[in-house]
């Protein structure tokens, strides 16, 4: 009796696991998309700021040769 029930069950448990196996899955790679989007945002982000410096400097620069 014992054994025939835990047949009657393996198919279940099977599928569940699967079940378990494919949402892991799926966040894992919904964590990975993530990082990838905050990793390349804050890299424009720097971008932006190195730029912004450049446009700073450039603009300082010319203030100071009208001076002259």
């Amino acid at each position: 009796m014992g054994n025939s029930s835990l047949a009657s069950w393996a198919p279940a448990i099977i599928i569940g696991v699967l079940v378990l196996l494919i949402i892991g899955w799926a966040i894992a790679v919904y964590n990975r998309l993530v990082t990838k989007r905050n990793s390349s945002t804050e890299s424009l982000q720097g971008i932006d700021i190195a730029l912004e410096n450049r446009f700073d400097q450039i603009k300082a620069q010319a203030t100071r040769s009208l001076e002259w």
